[in-house]
């Protein structure tokens, strides 16, 4: 739906000098445990580097060879604490983005209403401790159902799912985290996408300081 307006800004870099590869990345692919895809654009300066292309970083594969999944990340949290107004973050156990909101619709405790892995109804997914989570956090500041069917994840749980490290911490109230967690290229995506432009840019350096070395010595 946005075609039109990233051609725009597309043509924009490309009328600057830029040359500009492509690419969408899945998140699984970076050992980060959610279904997340995202269009990542690089751009080379051509007076700088020619037509030389980015290609996207290499997939990690973990040694078993299976994607990551929700238990992995937070199976072995405790419980999160339920946000209050008069709530102190010395009160949030385990970790400051621990909490959550108190879950308020009579889904939660109408047994069988809500059950691991359902995604067919999207202001209540529910994840599966065997699966990689949907995206974590979409608008209107929602977050999906924990495994256990009890409540929505917490800010800290959504931040491990996306791939934040485990000391992370975000500031803000519990909406203006979440639209954080949301907003945000998960990190482990950010990290491979960054080091593959390092390394890609080192190397044509690295290959333009030998060419004027050669025709100094020339």
């Amino acid at each position: 739906r946005h075609a039109h307006r990233l051609r725009q800004i597309e043509k924009a870099f490309e009328d600057a000098g830029f040359s500009l590869t492509r690419a969408v990345l899945l998140a699984t692919d970076y050992a980060t445990p959610q279904i997340r895809e995202r269009l990542f654009v690089v751009g080379l300066n051509r007076d700088l580097y020619g037509e030389a292309a980015w290609s996207p970083p290499a997939k990690v594969v973990s040694a078993e060879g299976r994607r990551p999944d929700v238990r992995g990340a937070i199976g072995d949290l405790p419980d999160a604490t339920f946000f209050d107004r008069d709530l102190k973050p010395a009160d949030i156990a385990h970790h400051p983005n621990h909490w959550c909101m108190r879950p308020k619709s009579p889904k939660f405790t109408t047994p069988g209403a809500l059950r691991p892995g359902d995604g067919r109804n999207r202001s209540f997914k529910t994840l599966d401790w065997q699966s990689p989570s949907p995206t974590v956090a979409y608008g209107h500041r929602e977050v999906h159902i924990h495994p256990d069917c009890h409540r929505r994840l917490s800010v800290y749980e959504a931040m491990l799912l996306q791939g934040f490290p485990k000391d992370y911490e975000l500031l803000g109230s519990l909406s203006s985290q979440i639209i954080q967690v949301s907003e945000a290229v998960p990190p482990p995506v950010a990290a491979a996408v960054a080091a593959s432009v390092r390394a890609l840019v080192g190397e044509l350096d690295t290959r333009i300081a030998a060419g004027h070395a050669e025709k100094q010595r020339a």
